[in-house]
């Protein structure tokens, strides 16, 4: 029987609370990752997604390491990859609504009624009647988090990576567990970074890999 190749491979890589960290997670498993704060926490992610170069160690992602492919090749792999933000992360010219669909129409393999259609069952979901139509700077914090969730879900990831996503989530923090549980049910893997340890969120499987708490060495 052949071996299922992992969808994230992190290899010796600095781990924000860790001088390094190794782990694989193949379809349906996750990693919980503790970070020191919130810049941590994106360092991390961008360094699993090909922003940011590790100085040490290596990420392959879907087999293909980040340091091998060129950018093109960079931006066609990150299209397989939903991702929270802990800071704002929206473009402030454009509607909430346009940044949720912007990575899917940029990619161009839906059209825009499609995802809209997904984007707005999504929203629902999660306590929104409608996806919000208005600028970023005019829509709350709890709606904005709220959108960052149908964004990094919409395209049909192969990878989660979720910066303390359950801020200013409010009563529909269990709406988003189930729906991240469900993607790792599909065949997605998922990084769930938090800021200064605790326990995993409830609701989801036992993490594949559990990061140590701030302070604490790990070596792969």
């Amino acid at each position: 029987m052949n071996e299922i190749a992992p969808i994230l491979d992190v290899r010796g890589v600095p781990g924000g609370t860790a001088e390094r960290v190794s782990f694989a997670l193949a379809p349906g498993q996750w990693a919980w990752w503790p970070a020191a704060d919130a810049d941590a926490m994106t360092r991390i992610a961008d360094g699993l997604c090909g922003l940011a170069a590790s100085p040490v160690g290596e990420v392959r992602f879907n087999g293909r390491s980040w340091a091998d492919a060129g950018p093109a090749e960079q931006a066609l792999m990150r299209s397989k990859i939903g991702r929270v933000f802990a800071a704002t992360a929206w473009v402030a010219n454009l509607d909430v609504d346009e940044n949720i669909v912007l990575a899917g129409l940029y990619h161009g393999d839906r059209s825009l009624e499609e995802l809209l259609a997904e984007a707005t069952c999504w929203a629902r979901r999660f306590g929104l009647s409608e996806l919000p139509a208005g600028r970023p700077a005019r829509v709350s914090t709890r709606d904005l988090q709220r959108c960052q969730w149908i964004r990094a879900l919409l395209n049909r990831p192969r990878l989660l990576l979720l910066e303390a996503p359950e801020q200013a989530a409010g009563d529909a923090a269990s709406a988003f567990r189930e729906a991240v549980a469900e993607t790792l049910t599909g065949g997605a893997a998922a990084v769930w970074l938090t800021s200064g340890g605790g326990p995993p969120p409830p609701g989801l499987p036992s993490p594949t890999w559990a990061g140590p708490t701030p302070g604490m060495e790990v070596n792969p």
